[in-house]
C-alpha cells in the first residue's frame, strides 16, 4: 500500500508507523500508535473514551495536556492533521490504514507504558482478529479440499498451521492433505513436526484423535499379504507345438467341436500315445489309446454312436499327426 500526495497511511497491522506523501514513513511511539490505532478500528470516539483507555493514571487535566500533545505532534510530523474533532475525535478524511482483514494489531509490542485498560482493549481485539482470520483460512481450505485441488490447499494448511501452531486441527489438516495427494513421507513428516512442537511448547503429547489419524495412515501404507501362488502347468506356459498334417488337424477339429469320437490309427513304428495326451491336455479333452484292429475299433463305434454320427466313421482310421515338440 502507498501513499498518494493527497493521503496519509496508517500502517498499523504489524509495526506501527505512518507513511505520508514521497513515500517518507514516519515511527508511531507506543501512545501515538494506541490513538491511532482505536479510531482505525472502532471509528469515532468520544475524547473522554479516548483519554480513559490511554491515560486512566492520570487525573483529568493531566491527561487533556497529554492528549493535545500528542494531537500536536502528529500534525508537526505528518505535516497536516491527520485527526480531526473537539468532543468527538476521528481519522481525517485524507487518512487510510492497512487494518481492513487484517489478522494482527500493532505487531506484537506490549504497550507497557499505556494504561492497563488500552493493554485489555488490545488483546481482546488481537483474539478476535486472529480467531477470524483463522476462521477464513480453514474454510478456504475446506472448500479447495472439498473441490478437489488439494495441491492448492496445502500452502493455504501451512498458512493456517503458520498462523496458530499449536493447533492440533491444523496439523491434521496438512496431514490428511499430504495422505490424500500420495505424499505419505510428508503426512508422516508433519504429525511428526506435531508431536515434536507439542512436547516442546507445551510438554503434551498428540491427542488421541491425532494419533487415529496416523494409524489410520500407516494402515492403509502397510502392503497387502501377496495372494497364494498358483501352480501354472507347463503345458500352459509352453504349449506343444504341432507341426504337419493340415488336414488331419482340421478333421479332428471339426470332431472336436461336434462333440463326436475320433479313432486315429498308427503302424506299429509309431507310438503316438504321449504326444496324443499332452496335445488332447491343452484344449481339455479325454484321450484314451490302446491296441486293436482299427475295423474293430470302428465296429464298435458304429455300434455305440447315433446313426447320424456314423455317416462320419469312413475317416475314422487315419494316420496319426506327427511331430510335436
Amino acid at each position: 500500500m502507498t501513499a498518494t500526495s493527497e493521503t496519509v497511511l496508517l500502517m498499523l497491522a504489524r509495526q506501527p508507523h505512518v507513511r505520508v506523501a514521497g513515500g517518507r514513513e514516519i515511527a508511531l511511539n507506543e501512545r501515538d500508535a494506541a490513538l491511532l490505532a482505536l479510531l482505525a478500528v472502532e471509528g469515532p470516539q468520544s475524547r473522554v473514551r479516548v483519554l480513559s483507555l490511554l491515560w486512566s493514571d492520570d487525573d483529568e487535566e493531566a491527561s487533556r495536556n497529554r492528549l493535545r500533545q500528542r494531537l500536536f505532534n502528529l500534525r508537526k510530523a505528518c505535516g497536516r492533521p491527520i485527526i480531526e474533532g473537539q468532543a468527538t475525535l476521528a481519522l481525517a478524511n485524507n487518512v487510510t490504514h492497512d487494518l481492513a482483514g487484517a489478522g494482527t494489531l500493532l505487531g506484537t509490542q506490549g504497550f507497557s507504558s499505556v494504561a492497563p485498560l488500552f493493554i485489555d482493549w488490545l488483546h481482546a481485539e488481537r483474539q478476535r482478529r486472529f480467531a477470524r482470520q483463522r476462521e477464513a483460512l480453514a474454510q478456504q481450505v475446506e472448500a479447495l479440499e472439498g473441490a478437489g485441488d488439494l495441491g492448492a490447499a496445502v500452502p493455504v494448511a501451512e498458512a493456517l498451521l503458520q498462523h496458530d501452531p499449536l493447533s492440533e486441527d491444523a496439523h491434521r489438516r496438512l496431514m490428511r492433505l499430504h495422505y490424500l495427494r500420495g505424499d505419505h513421507a510428508a503426512a508422516l513428516l508433519a504429525f511428526d513436526r506435531c508431536a515434536e512442537l507439542l512436547k516442546d511448547e507445551v510438554g503434551a503429547q498428540p491427542s488421541p484423535e491425532t494419533m487415529q489419524l496416523l494409524e489410520s495412515m500407516q494402515r492403509a501404507e502397510a502392503p497387502a499379504a501377496a495372494p497364494p501362488r498358483r501352480h501354472v502347468p507347463a503345458s500352459v506356459l509352453r504349449p506343444p507345438r504341432l507341426v504337419g498334417r493340415e488336414a488331419e488337424w482340421a478333421w479332428l477339429a471339426t470332431c472336436w467341436e461336434g462333440a463326436r469320437i475320433a479313432v486315429i490309427a498308427a503302424d506299429g513304428q509309431v507310438a503316438p500315445a504321449g504326444r496324443l495326451r499332452r496335445g488332447a491336455s491343452v484344449v481339455g479333452a479325454r484321450c484314451a489309446v490302446g491296441r486293436c484292429a482299427p475295423w474293430r475299433c470302428a465296429a464298435a463305434l458304429r455300434a455305440a454312436q447315433p446313426p447320424a454320427a456314423c455317416s462320419h466313421q469312413r475317416t475314422a482310421a487315419r494316420p496319426a499327426r506327427r511331430g510335436t515338440t
